[in-house]
């Protein structure tokens, strides 16, 4: 219960008025908040903008000291380094991925069932295939194809892998000569 004898219309005119420097004071404090915010940052802000100038004046002086000798110990050192990557480059890795791929174009008419990298040496490399071939005779060609790749090549072949006339379960240990 608001008891006033203020006529309703003055009433109504306070309470604005009341309104009115509840936003004023709102507002100023708001204001005084930002100005607050705005000063914590200027120290830091004259902090960078000084280290960035000494750092722009150690810069400067760092190209006006460079020597002609720094330049050239430099450039020789990269020389001497790109030489050396290019010598490491020269020799190509044993990819094992070649060596199937050649397999698998003189396998001819016999299916092969899987190729294994066993071992590699500097050298050499040993892998086992198996398949299956069709007859004695074309088992004995892929021998012959395989060591007629390179000089070196060697396959060794089961007797146990004859004993069958036809659809021959195989398995090859391989000797191969890295190049």
């Amino acid at each position: 219960m608001r008891h006033s004898f203020l006529p309703e219309v003055e009433q109504k005119i306070l309470i604005r008025g009341y309104h009115v420097r509840v936003a004023v004071v709102l507002l100023f404090l708001i204001s005084l908040a930002g100005l607050i915010g705005i000063g914590s940052l200027f120290p830091a802000y004259i902090s960078g903008f000084t280290e960035e100038q000494s750092q722009n004046k150690l810069v400067a002086s760092i190209k006006k000291n460079t020597d002609a000798d720094n330049v050239s110990r430099l450039r020789d050192e990269l020389l001497t380094d790109a030489k050396r990557i290019n010598s490491l480059l020269v020799a190509t890795p044993f990819q094992p991925s070649d060596v199937i791929e050649q397999i698998v174009t003189l396998r001819g008419v016999t299916r092969i069932t899987s190729i294994s990298v066993n071992e590699i040496g500097s050298t050499t490399a040993t892998l086992t295939l198996q398949g299956v071939a069709p007859t004695r005779e074309s088992l004995v060609d892929l021998k012959n194809r395989l060591e007629s790749v390179t000089a070196g090549h060697k396959v060794d072949l089961p007797i146990s892998g004859l004993a069958k006339s036809k659809d021959l379960p195989f398995s090859f240990n391989i000797v191969y000569t890295l190049q």
